[in-house]
């Protein structure tokens, strides 16, 4: 009997967890949207791990996670961002006193032209997802990714985004009240999630950090077994400020390092 129904089955909870996690969005539920997230990252994280390990890669199952990383990564972010800044969330209440008239023409035609804006925005994530994911199913194999992978980009712009709508850690939020709000300004989060989107479809190489720290040799050393445990005391106690700090190392650190790599080899 064939296993490779085991990590199929960690990739379609990917994109279980993704679609709850879009629809928790449009509810205003911003928290259970970033933990729904979080979900899919770690399952796509260890899909294709599994699936290597078992000896059960397959072509059905690398589509199958191509088309979860699209909805968990690419959609999921632009709906994330595009509930944000409509509706009664805090965002939408900075921006209020410029989209907000007493007329109701007023009211109909800015109400149009904000959702028109803020939905053109947010489908440049899921394109740009799109034309990331293309470019990587049909790239031969190297040492690099080819533009930011999508579930870096996406997790990145979900949890600032996310972040911001969430008055307290959740977890911690009373041992750290000095730590709870997490409050960004509306351009600066506009800026950052053009930003991420660019990442996906610039032709820069970036590294594969995980070769270096999720393969069989580093985690059986005692120093990796320390750093796992310091990842998951960040992870319960500053779970908020600990997953935004490592994205950006993540995103950083891989375009710096593959840029480094880029420039010897040639």
């Amino acid at each position: 009997m064939s296993l490779s129904w085991i990590p199929n089955l960690f990739t379609l909870g990917n994109l279980f967890f993704g679609f709850s996690a879009m629809l928790a969005a449009l509810r205003g539920r911003f928290d259970l949207a970033v933990f729904f997230v979080f979900v899919s990252m770690l399952l796509d994280m260890f899909d294709g791990r599994i699936a290597r390990a078992i000896r059960t890669e397959s072509a059905i199952g690398k589509e199958l996670d191509s088309f979860a990383d699209m909805v968990s990564f690419g959609i999921v972010p632009g709906v994330v961002f595009y509930a944000a800044f409509l509706g009664n969330s805090p965002i939408y209440r900075d921006l209020a006193p410029f989209i907000e008239h007493e007329s109701l023409w007023n009211q109909f035609t800015e109400y149009t032209w904000t959702h028109l804006l803020f939905g053109a925005l947010a489908f440049l994530f899921p394109l740009a997802a799109v034309i990331r994911l293309a470019r990587f199913n049909v790239a031969e194999k190297s040492d690099t990714f080819t533009g930011c992978p999508s579930p870096a980009a996406g997790g990145l712009v979900v949890f600032v985004t996310g972040f911001s709508q969430i008055p307290s850690l959740e977890i911690v939020a009373d041992a750290f009240p000095g730590l709870a709000a997490f409050k960004l300004p509306s351009l600066v989060l506009i800026g950052f999630f053009m930003l991420m989107a660019l990442f996906m479809v610039l032709k820069v190489p970036f590294s594969k950090p995980q070769a270096a720290f999720l393969s069989r040799k580093t985690l059986t050393r005692p120093s990796m077994l320390v750093l796992n445990l310091l990842i998951l005391a960040g992870m319960v106690f500053f779970f908020k400020f600990f997953m935004v700090l490592a994205g950006l190392g993540y995103v950083l650190w891989s375009l710096g390092t593959g840029l480094a790599q880029e420039i010897r080899s040639r």
